[in-house]
Parts: structure tokens; sequence; C-alpha cells
């Protein structure tokens, strides 16, 4: 009796290994078990935490991940994933486990160059008359603008040229550039620098260079209205003239501009510049005019304005007030 069992434990223990060995050229990926064992199986499923194996002869089993090694064999090489991956432990649930899971904090956005997101534009204007009184007057004029949150700069030239019966009239250029530095995008309070280079056959001096700076505030600043003031200390310095020298002065400034849609809007500035060492000598600059859209396509505008600089005492035979009127089309780009 005992021969006769032990004669079937034998057959049964063979057909196994037959049946192992021959499950073996179905399954391609051979694991192997922490206790040593090695067998050939199916994946189904691989987590961070077990794997899913079929086999013929064991049928399907699960096995956690750090109890199972899968081997490569020259046949079969081990997939890319055949390694655990390593992983941080998983957080504790909260109480609230039907809770979304955080959104990832947004990347920032990429800086911008100084040389990027400027707004070019070009204005060309020419007014004559021929007859009793033989007048042409050509103005001509060049911008540049970038405004971010924490920074606005503009730069702007222009020349004008004026006759009357032949004689020249007025010709006069300036160059100015300024720099708005906003002390954050809700902040009404920045810090401003100026500059401006003056160049005027007409008056007591050829050229006059100027700068100042100091603090500013936004008294409205909105989508469609800025109202911005300026008081700043510095000076000019005149050249070409019977008073060359520095002055130094103040500045009180104001500027404005509303749209009233997407075509049309207003605007104005004033700047008034009192001196320090001969008080009260002082001098006033202001602008003002309107600018609509012709073609938005081209960017193609037409502006009217007027411009007026004031000189308490701008020397022996020059008038106080140089008014100048323009017309002129420009483009935007």
């Amino acid at each position: 009796m005992t021969r006769r069992r032990n004669h079937h434990r034998l057959v049964a223990a063979t057909t196994l290994l037959f049946l192992a060995g021959s499950a073996a050229h179905a399954n391609d990926t051979p694991i192997r078990l922490a206790s040593g064992e090695t067998l050939r199986v199916s994946i189904i499923e691989q987590t961070q935490t077990h794997i899913r194996c079929s086999h013929p002869v064991l049928g399907e089993f699960l096995i956690p991940r750090e109890q199972v090694t899968i081997l490569a064999t020259p046949d079969a090489p081990a997939p890319e994933s055949a390694q655990p991956e390593v992983s941080a432990p998983p957080e504790a649930p909260t109480e609230d486990s039907d809770a979304p899971a955080a959104a990832p904090e947004p990347a920032p956005a990429p800086k911008l160059s100084f040389w990027s997101g400027w707004k070019r534009s070009v204005d060309i204007g020419v007014i004559g008359s021929d007859g009793n009184s033989e007048t042409f007057g050509a103005r001509a004029a060049l911008g540049a603008q970038r405004k971010t949150d924490h920074m606005e700069t503009t730069v702007g030239l222009s020349y004008v040229y004026n006759t009357d019966n032949g004689e020249k009239t007025k010709s006069r250029g300036e160059l100015t550039a300024r720099n708005d530095w906003l002390f954050g995008k809700d902040s009404r309070w920045g810090f401003f620098a100026e500059g401006k280079i003056e160049y005027d056959e007409f008056q007591d001096w050829d050229w006059r260079l100027s700068g100042f700076v100091g603090p500013s505030y936004a008294f409205i600043r909105n989508d469609k209205t800025l109202l911005r003031g300026r008081v700043g200390a510095g000076g000019s310095y005149e050249l070409g003239g019977d008073d060359n020298g520095f002055e130094p002065e103040l500045l009180i400034g104001l500027d404005f501009e509303h749209a009233f849609n997407a075509r049309n809007r207003i605007f104005a500035s004033g700047e008034y510049l009192p001196s320090l060492s001969n008080f009260p000598d002082y001098r006033v600059n202001s602008k003002a005019g309107w600018e609509t859209i012709i073609d938005e396509k081209s960017g193609m505008n037409l502006k009217l304005g007027v411009v007026d600089r004031y000189d308490s005492d701008p020397g022996e035979g020059i008038k106080k007030n140089d008014i100048e009127y323009f017309i002129t089309l420009g483009w935007s780009f």
C-alpha cells in the first residue's frame, strides 16, 4: 500500500513538472520570487505595489512588488518597466477621501526681453498755402512705447519746420525718453526718470539738455483712463546762447489719457518747471490732442493737437509763448 501511494505521488510530481516545463514555452517573462524559486509567467498588470501574473498550472495570482524580480533572458529581454520605480511613499488618506487632488502650481510666466513688446508709431503732417502769402509747414515724429505690469517706457523724436514767404520761421527738433517703474500691478505708486534733448534755431539757445527723477502716483488707472501725477528734481543745461550753463529746476507734471472706444482717444500732459536759482522764473510745457484709428488692419491713424511751450524769461526779442498746431497722419506697428 505504501509503495502504491509513493508511486502515485511521483507520477503527480512528474506531471506537474512536465506541465510547468511545457508552459514555459508559452510564457515569455521569467520572474524570481523572494524565496528563490523561478517561474515563467504572463504578467497581466503591474502597479507600484503589486504584480498580477497568470500561470498555466498555478493559475492567476497577485505578488507584492518587493517580493518579486523580473528577469531578462537572451531571447526575451526585460521591458523598460521591469525594474521597480522609486517613488515617494503614498500620502496618508484624509478624512475627505473624495476631495479632488490639489492642482499643480502654474509655471511662472517667462520674462520678456526689454527689446520685445514695443509699440512703434510714425506721424507725418504737411500744411501750406500759396497766393498773397506763401507758407509751408512740415512735422514728422517717431515714437515707441512699451508697457508691462512693472514698467512703462516711452521714447519720442520729432522735428518741425516752417517757412513764411520763403523765409524760415521755425526749425525745432526734440528727443524725449521717460521710464516709469511701477511698485507692483495693484500699486498706484511708481518712480520715474525723464530726459530730453532740444534743438531750436529761434531761441536764445541752440541746444538744451534736461533731466528729472522723482516719484509718481496714479490717481486713476484702468483699461480706459489714466491720470498720473509726477514730482521730480533735476535741471536743464543750455548751449549756444548768451546765458549758457546749468539751471536747477523742479518738475510738477500731470499726464492724462482716455479711450472712448477702440478707435478714439484723447490725451493731454503738462509740466510746470520752476527755477531753483532764479525764482520766480519758470517754464511750462503742455500738449493736448485727439487720435482716431482710420484703419485697424494697417494701424493708420489721424491726430489733431496743440503744443505750447512757455518761458517766463525767454531772452531779449523772444516771445514767451511758442505754440504749434498739428494735424498728422500716422501708422502704428
